[in-house]
């Protein structure tokens, strides 16, 4: 291939055409324990159907054959909002504190992410008061 024509697919930033024009800004992004993926489901139905918030995206639906880190960073920094679903599941799993951690950090350390980390206990399986932890 003539290097004229590897420039011209490389789009922005190293990324082709087609993966700049599919980057969307979301207005929230829903942090969940992957058995609670129904729940995040329901909640991102509610706010964007019921609400009008929309587009939004659960982290469950974040592009598959990427690392984990890279995902959970286009998750919080690709999206207003970050809805920590605060679950019995959720602060169990090592992955999901990991998440819960990162998030609350980038909201303090980033400008243009302060106060936008949402922690929500859903009606179905909330954490219950004692496991809550201190934020």
């Amino acid at each position: 291939m003539p290097a004229g024509e590897l420039a011209g697919a490389a789009g922005v930033d190293g990324m082709s055409e087609e993966e700049a024009e599919e980057e969307v800004f979301f207005k929230f992004v829903i942090l969940h324990a992957e058995d609670d993926t129904d729940e995040a489901l329901r909640v991102q139905d509610l706010l964007q159907n019921d609400f009008g918030i929309k587009p939004g995206i659960i982290f469950a639906e974040m592009p598959c054959g990427r690392q984990h880190l890279q995902n959970l960073d286009d998750a919080v920094n690709g999206s207003a909002w970050t809805i920590l679903l605060l679950t019995e599941n959720f602060l169990r799993d090592t992955w999901c504190r990991f998440q819960f951690y990162t998030s609350l950090m980038n909201s303090v350390n980033r400008q243009h992410k302060y106060n936008s980390v949402i922690p929500m206990r859903p009606l179905n399986n909330p954490l219950t008061g004692k496991g809550l932890p201190l934020l």
